[in-house]
């Protein structure tokens, strides 16, 4: 029988349970879901052995604690909910040191997180507007790029996005009155925007959102900051300006995110195909100047 108490991230309750070492981790899940009343499904809750790397298990009297009733997780609680300490479904609880019978009074052995959601301000290449993401901040960046595909509606394959951490020399989120991001707007990237936009800064697809601290109390999103740079596929660029050609032709306005954003995107054309396109840049009312 293995005996641990949780503590619940959104409303800070501390309880204990008991249930039998040869049940499994989504055993465990239906279990606090029913004791909880979550109305969540399964997948939108993720448990966690609040457990430090030198075997210490978090105190309930630790002053860290009782912030996580208003959701938020502070710093050294985040660095226990790593991979290493993270539940998957379907393992074998005797697969984990949780205690056996008696507990230690003040011990909490399991963290409960549910969806913590976080607002990611976009920059997109061409795109007028700084675009907000409102997403689980242990999500993948796999699921940053489909969400983007999907509010932008873009028309290729969202693993051609390439996305970047806007940190300024490493350190600082990018200003949004920074004179870069009007260019990058515009279509045009700046020496600055683009010693960003580096191999090491590029956000691959497998990293969970949570590893580039979004969410850090010390520099977090706020209004005035940018926390990513959304590069399109150059052929992408070249549809785009198809499309907002013959939209032009047929009604005199463009579509509504790239509204103002013609010339950039015939100017990309011009520089991502071959020059037998080139008539393309001839059409009424498309000016490269």
């Amino acid at each position: 029988m293995k005996a641990f108490k949780c503590a619940v991230i959104g409303n800070g309750d501390v309880f204990g349970y008991a249930i039998e070492s040869n049940q499994r981790v989504t055993d465990l899940k239906i279990a606090i879901k029913k004791y909880m009343g979550f109305k969540c499904d399964l997948h939108e809750f993720t448990l966690f052995l609040a457990q430090s790397s030198d075997g210490n298990w978090l105190k309930a009297t630790d002053p860290d604690v009782p912030m996580l009733k208003a959701g938020k997780i502070p710093r050294r609680i985040k660095q226990l909910m790593t991979q290493d300490n993270k539940m998957e479904e379907g393992a074998l609880l005797s697969t984990f040191n949780l205690p056996e019978g008696k507990l230690n009074v003040g011990d909490i052995h399991m963290l409960v997180a549910g969806a913590h959601r976080v607002k990611i301000l976009c920059a997109i290449v061409g795109i007028d507007d700084i675009v907000p993401m409102k997403i689980d901040e242990r999500d993948c960046v796999v699921h940053l790029k489909q969400a983007i595909m999907k509010c932008m509606e873009f028309r290729f394959h969202w693993s051609e996005l390439k996305l970047y951490v806007a940190k300024v020399n490493g350190a600082y989120w990018l200003r949004s009155d920074n004179p870069g991001v009007a260019k990058l707007k515009a279509g045009m990237i700046s020496s600055e925007i683009k010693r960003m936009m580096t191999d090491v800064a590029e956000m691959k697809g497998e990293y969970e959102l949570s590893e580039f601290h979004f969410t850090d109390d010390d520099e977090g999103p706020s209004g005035r900051q940018i926390h990513v740079i959304v590069d399109l596929p150059a052929h992408a660029k070249a549809y785009y300006a198809r499309t907002l050609e013959r939209s032009i032709r047929s009604t005199g306005k463009t579509r509504g995110w790239a509204r103002d954003h013609v010339d950039f995107m015939v100017y990309c054309l011009a520089l991502a195909v071959d020059n037998t396109t080139a008539d393309l840049f001839v059409a009424k009312g498309v000016s490269l100047a």
